[in-house]
């Protein structure tokens, strides 16, 4: 004998599920959007440190090198220049982590979780 179910339970599960569906693909959004913004960073942070070594390069390793105390002051300017980029870069990339929603922290964790179990596994079969 089969149970009747009440039309009301019915349309409470489709809209469960429904919310459910929409939930992970608001997450996958997320998570690409956290990905191409993060990617964009990567890349800045590169083209920056490619200025910078091509301002520089001539200058310490190329044909026209400085030697002495002027090399000290320009591998300064190289260094101080590279160190701008890469505060830049950090400064950028906490406050986009910072600005996430909780769901791709989420996933970011469930991620971090994942590696670590595979990475012991890997460990633990290395050892036999």
């Amino acid at each position: 004998m089969m149970k009747k179910i009440p039309p009301t339970a019915l349309l409470l599960a489709c809209a469960l599920v429904g919310c459910t569906v929409n939930q992970i693909n608001d997450q996958e959004k997320h998570v690409a959007k956290f990905r191409e913004t993060r990617s964009l960073y990567n890349k800045a942070l590169l083209r920056c440190e490619e200025i910078a070594n091509k301002k520089y390069h001539g200058q310490l390793y190329g044909s026209v090198r400085v030697e002495g105390e002027a090399r000290v002051a320009v591998s300064r300017g190289y260094e101080k220049e590279r160190r701008v980029c890469a505060d830049n870069y950090d400064r950028k990339m906490r406050a986009l982590w910072d600005a996430q929603p909780a769901d791709v922290h989420a996933f970011y964790e469930q991620r971090r979780a994942e590696l670590h179990q595979e990475n012991n596994a890997v460990n633990e079969e290395a050892k036999r």
